[in-house]
């Protein structure tokens, strides 16, 4: 695996930071003292990434504005009611 390596000094951070061929970003953050794993996933899509091409084609996608936001509704939403309302009841 290829990657590149950012070292923070001031903050006694190291970052490696590997590109799939897919061009997704991957960052990993190794955190000493620490013996639990977390992950998270951004993206840019949505607020000023509202514009996109696909690979190989030339013709611009422009979505709405605030679309991202419906998503992150959308992912809590199931057929027995809303995830959110489960997460928020524990």
């Amino acid at each position: 695996m290829n990657y590149r390596t950012l070292t923070f000094d001031k903050l006694g951070e190291t970052i490696y930071e590997y590109e799939h061929k897919t061009g997704l970003k991957v960052f990993f953050v190794k955190k000493a003292g620490y013996n639990k794993k977390t992950a998270m996933f951004g993206t840019n899509y949505g607020s000023i990434d509202s514009v996109f091409k696909v690979q190989g084609n030339d013709k611009e996608i422009h979505v709405p504005d605030g679309i991202a936001h419906f998503l992150e509704h959308k992912l809590f939403e199931q057929e027995d009611g809303n995830m959110l309302d489960k997460f928020t009841a524990l």
